[in-house]
Formats: structure tokens, C-alpha cells, sequence
């Protein structure tokens, strides 16, 4: 009797992504009754899985009506179900990357409105995935750069990235305190990999929590850039218009200290060959206002 079940069975197709963004069948189409699907496949790129919700098969004899099923003495133990091919009978898997990963397949940033990776103490530290193409597994770690120079790290995670937004706070608060550790800088590396992990493809970033007081949350200048940033023995302030207006640039580092200062911007390209090697903080000030915050790396 046990046999009949096999007709509440999902069907499932693996379907492949196409260059313009449609989908084609690759494998699958019957149902495995008893142990599932699974897939096998050699050829890299994104694929995902189309499965089918069986519905009660309508009996052609009666509006309303099922077809039975019965066992061998004509009892009745359930009804014929099917695999309709309509919208609300269809549900789709997450898109995963199968092969090797690819630089270009990983993007993300952090979720900072200024744009400028610099966070206050309070601040919750979130980063945005939505770029970054899913694999079967992902690694996230975060190496605390200063202080007690700790390290936390989630590993490698089989599954979905996590709705396309990882909260970093939330995730290393129990080992770094949310970040309270003040003045440093955190590297955060962030990984993508295919499901033996023969190939995998990282992409890092900084931020920086700045001491109470500092304002690193002010607005940043629309069109003023450093550049190049990371720089070695000079860096430019790229649009800042010195023709018209009187400026004053700072560098300081992580604890606010001011190591460098210009006054009455003249240039547009300033020496830093007297810093050590290290992440600074570049404010420029017009009348006593601050109107450009950004961070700077030193190599």
C-alpha cells in the first residue's frame, strides 16, 4: 500500500541561466520517488531548480471530482495527484553558481549613507551582497587592524547568502564588543566558492569606527575625491575648486590626533612621505565648516 505515496511526489527540473537572462532545461523532468533529486553537472555557469507542486488530478468522468486510488481488494487509500504546469504550482530554488569563481562575480560594499566607510561607535556596521553572485558557499571573517588586533570569522557557510545583507556588527559583537574598541580599523574579507571549494574568489574592504567627538558622520563633499586612494607618497583632492575658496586640510589618525596640517590650500596634490603606513582621516574645512570627510590608506 506503502506504493501510493509516490503520487504526492514534487517533480523538479534543473534549469541553466542564458546569456540574456532566460532559462532552458538541462536535466530532471520525472520525479525520483523515493530518495529525491539530485543533479550532476560539468559545465560552469548559474543554475537553480523549477519544482512542481502536485495538485488532484480531475477525474474526466465528473466536474469536481478526483481519481481514486485503491489496492488490490478495491479499497480506497487516496486520491491521483498530477503536475500541473501553471504559475501557482511552480516554485524556483535560489540561483547558484556552479564552477569556478570569477572576480568579477563578487561585489558588495557596506550600507553607509555617506559613502565613506567611517562609522560612530553606536553605529550598526552592515554590509550590502546584492552583487555578489551566489555559490554554494560563502566565508566571512573580520580582522580587527589595531588595538588587540583580534580576528573573528563565521568560516565557510554552506547556502544562500543571507538576504543579500550580512549585519557585521551583529555578527562579531560577541568577540569585538560591536566594534567599541576605538582607534582602529577593521579588514573585512568576504569569499564566495563552488561546492568542492577548489576555486574560490575574496573580496576585502575597510572601515573604520572613529572616536566620540570626531563627526565622521558628516556629509561628504558631492564631487571632492582623494586619488589615488590607497596612496604611497602623495594623493590629489580631485574638483575642490582652490581658485575660489580658502581651505584647511587635516590628516589625522584613528584617535583624532592631527598628524598633518595644510593651511590655505594652494595645490591640489600633497606629500605624505612623513606618515607611517596606516589609515588616516582627511577633513577639509571652508570658514570654520567642515565639508569634506574621507577616509585615507597609506601603503
Amino acid at each position: 500500500m506503502g506504493k501510493w505515496y509516490i503520487f504526492a511526489t514534487p517533480k523538479h527540473i534543473l534549469e541553466k541561466k542564458q546569456s540574456d537572462g532566460s532559462w532552458i532545461t538541462v536535466q530532471g523532468g520525472a520525479p525520483n520517488y523515493f530518495y529525491g533529486q539530485s543533479f550532476r553537472v560539468t559545465t560552469p555557469g548559474t543554475y537553480r531548480v523549477k519544482y512542481y507542486i502536485p495538485t488532484l488530478k480531475p477525474s474526466p468522468l465528473c466536474d469536481g471530482g478526483g481519481i481514486q486510488i485503491v489496492d488490490e481488494l478495491l479499497h480506497r487509500i487516496g486520491w491521483q495527484g498530477w503536475w500541473q504546469d501553471i504559475p501557482e504550482n511552480i516554485f524556483y530554488s535560489n540561483e547558484v553558481g556552479v564552477g569556478p569563481t570569477q572576480p568579477e562575480d563578487i561585489n558588495w560594499s557596506f550600507i553607509d549613507p555617506n559613502g565613506n566607510d567611517l562609522f560612530d561607535p553606536s553605529q550598526q556596521v552592515v554590509m550590502n551582497t546584492a552583487g555578489t553572485k551566489n555559490y554554494t558557499a560563502y566565508w566571512l571573517a573580520i580582522f580587527e587592524q589595531g588595538g588587540l588586533n583580534r580576528y573573528w570569522s563565521q568560516g565557510w557557510t554552506n547556502g544562500q547568502i543571507p538576504g543579500d545583507q550580512i549585519n557585521l556588527t551583529v555578527n562579531a559583537s560577541s568577540y569585538f564588543g560591536g566594534f567599541q574598541q576605538i582607534p582602529v580599523s577593521y579588514k573585512v574579507q568576504f569569499a564566495i566558492t563552488n561546492s568542492c571549494n577548489t576555486g574560490w574568489t575574496n573580496l576585502d574592504r575597510t572601515f573604520a569606527v572613529c572616536p566620540s567627538g570626531m563627526g565622521c558622520r558628516a556629509s561628504v563633499g558631492e564631487n571632492i575625491r582623494i586619488s589615488p586612494n590607497p596612496a604611497k607618497q602623495s594623493f590629489r583632492l580631485d574638483n575642490l575648486g582652490i581658485a575660489d575658496n580658502v581651505y584647511t586640510m587635516t590628516i589625522t589618525d584613528l584617535s583624532g590626533r592631527v598628524m598633518k596640517l595644510f593651511n590655505n590650500i594652494d595645490q591640489q596634490e600633497f606629500d605624505i612621505t612623513d606618515l607611517n603606513k596606516g589609515l588616516y582621516i582627511v577633513n577639509i574645512w571652508n570658514g570654520g565648516q567642515r565639508i569634506f570627510v574621507d577616509k585615507l590608506t597609506i601603503l
